[in-house]
């Protein structure tokens, strides 16, 4: 736990980076510059309203308009949703972060990589102006919407073939983040688990039946 006493004056960026087991901050009340308003697990700036430094467990308050860079702690193995009063993101600001959810329809000023390995949810109506805003572009194999993302579907195993592809299709296949399964699957699908779908991180196999390739 780290605690922020009230003569706080200077707190710098990449504090806690490789804090990957940090959850709770806490400011003291009586702190002039800085707080953790909404119990939020992480250091706001009053005066910019900018979050500086967080936990594996924070939540960003809506009253936050900007983030830091290394805002939030390495290989924390987290999702974050951001809210549409942010603004702008500093540099490697979410580098430990799997999902990340926006919830604006205008793109945030981002400088550099921002982020880690993981998917970059949008709002449905705003994926194709994320997917072609500045710098946003450079990230467009990870830009996701949640019909895309999110997939649930039947397949039945034929040899030399992969079903899980002819299902999803080559377009999206890459960009699916959590996938459901019914029915049969061979070594072609998990060929395809493995080397087409670089987002994956929920595979739910539970009823589904792997069935042996002759080959």
């Amino acid at each position: 736990d780290i605690t922020v006493g009230k003569m706080a004056s200077g707190i710098y960026s990449s504090v806690f980076y490789n804090c990957k087991d940090l959850t709770n901050i806490t400011v003291d009340k009586e702190c002039l510059l800085y707080d953790d308003r909404d119990n939020c697990n992480a250091i706001i700036e009053k005066a910019s309203n900018k979050l500086l430094l967080a936990s594996k467990k924070a939540v960003i308050p809506k009253s936050v308009t900007s983030i830091s860079g290394n805002a939030f702690p390495a290989h924390a193995d987290m999702d974050l949703t951001v809210p549409e009063s942010v603004k702008s993101i500093d540099t490697y600001a979410f580098n430990g972060v799997n999902r990340l959810y926006f919830e604006s329809e205008t793109p945030a000023a981002i400088n550099g990589n921002i982020f880690g390995w993981g998917a970059i949810y949008v709002p449905v109506s705003a994926y194709e102006t994320y997917c072609n805003a500045n710098v946003w572009s450079n990230y467009k194999n990870r830009i996701v919407t949640t019909e895309i993302a999110e997939k649930s579907v039947e397949v039945y195993s034929t040899e030399g073939m992969s079903g899980i592809l002819d299902a999803i299709g080559l377009n999206e296949i890459d960009k699916v983040v959590k996938l459901k399964v019914k029915g049969e699957i061979n070594s072609y699908d998990i060929i395809v688990f493995r080397d087409k779908m670089p987002l994956l991180n929920d595979l739910d196999l539970s009823e589904a039946t792997v069935i042996a390739s002759s080959k």
